[in-house]
């Protein structure tokens, strides 16, 4: 194969593993509802035994290190020389200073992951229940009661990687997709939790396939029974999700009339500040506005003695001029004539010609003669 066949079968391995393919129908998660695997939990626990090992000894490393450090004034160095023990001391010292900045705010960080580690754990309940409730084929109200509680904390913007980094967008999977007897979540559910997603960061590769989020949402995307509303969200997630995957970074069929003009208008100012700047070095005019519309007489300085081909204007017109026709001028509706009336018009001239055609009776005593 060449290479552009394998880059485009690498892509299309990566979006078929995080978005499935078009025959993945069957549930994406695992009905235990748990978000970390064994294996998951293991490399944490480790990751934390190794954090606390190094934690501890850094301190009484620097102390063996300054006990052991030998008094460097007394042999002779040249001038500027740097032993390596100073560069490791220097940046120990760096490191500690990172560290201490860290444990500073480590009683917000710890505050704002319990709160995140007790939302997760309340939506996996929730959702184990309502798949429960579910298969016992009865009404599934668990998530929907805690539905308002897990909106106002995905709201908060401040705290939205930290979401993404604990495994919330896996909970939020777990609530969106469907329940065993294949039917839909409830309608607030689905709309809101979409919503919610479309406010979160662009999320990368590695968090789509490890929280099957892209699998879910393209089933809801290609479900019979979804809402128009919400597979069009649904399309506009899967977009921005894959969107990064084939290096494209801006959508521009997702800007809006106005945001598209506002785009062409920056642009465009800063081409008609520049073209305006060459025209400016290149045939220097008067800064007056009348000025430059009066046109040259012979003996005006800038006034050429012959014809001229007319010069392609730099101009970019973004900003449409407002109408100075009145509209309700405009709409007034001229009222045709029916048949009709034309008709009776017609006979009434001709019934004023008729009358004007009769002898004309002339009085003795000299009436109406004026």
């Amino acid at each position: 194969l060449s290479e552009s066949e394998s880059s485009q079968s690498d892509v299309n391995d990566v979006i078929e593993n995080i978005f499935g393919n078009s025959e993945d129908e069957e549930e994406v998660l695992p009905p235990s509802g748990r978000f970390a695997t064994s294996s998951t939990a293991t490399a944490d626990a480790v990751e934390e035994k190794v954090e606390q090992t190094f934690s501890t000894s850094d301190s009484e490393d620097e102390e063996q290190l300054l006990n052991e450090k030998v008094d460097v004034e007394e042999f002779s160095m040249p001038p500027g020389f740097v032993s390596d023990f100073d560069l490791m001391m220097q940046k120990r010292k760096k490191q500690n200073r990172r560290r201490r900045r860290r444990y500073e705010n480590a009683d917000f960080i710890s505050d704002a992951d319990d709160k995140i580690h007790d939302l997760i754990e309340r939506m996996n309940h929730a959702a184990q229940a309502d798949r429960e409730s579910n298969v016992a084929q009865k009404p599934a109200l668990q998530k929907r009661k805690l539905l308002p509680y897990v909106l106002s904390q995905l709201k908060k913007a401040d705290l939205q990687t930290a979401f993404i980094e604990s495994g919330a967008v896996t909970a939020i999977a777990e609530w969106l997709q469907l329940l065993p007897d294949r039917s839909l979540p409830s309608y607030e559910i689905r709309t809101e939790l979409l919503k919610i997603l479309q406010q979160f960061p662009v999320l990368d590769a590695s968090v789509l396939r490890s929280s099957n989020i892209g699998k879910v949402v393209m089933i809801l995307h290609k479900h019979p029974k979804e809402t128009k509303e919400n597979r069009v969200l649904a399309g506009r997630l899967i977009s921005d999700w894959a969107r990064p995957i084939f290096n494209l970074q801006t959508d521009y069929r997702s800007l809006s009339k106005e945001e598209r003009q506002r785009r062409d208008y920056k642009t465009n100012t800063a081409v008609a500040k520049k073209m305006k700047t060459i025209d400016d070095d290149i045939n220097p005019g008067p800064s007056n506005v009348e000025e430059e519309s009066k046109p040259l007489r012979p003996g005006d300085k800038g006034f050429i003695p012959r014809a001229r081909v007319p010069q392609l204007s730099t101009k970019d017109y973004v900003i449409r001029p407002k109408s100075n026709v009145d509209a309700s001028a405009e709409n007034k509706h001229v009222r045709r004539t029916s048949e009709f009336e034309f008709k009776l018009r017609m006979l009434k001239e001709r019934m004023k010609r008729k009358k004007a055609l009769r002898a004309v009776t002339v009085s003795i005593e000299g009436r109406k003669m004026d």
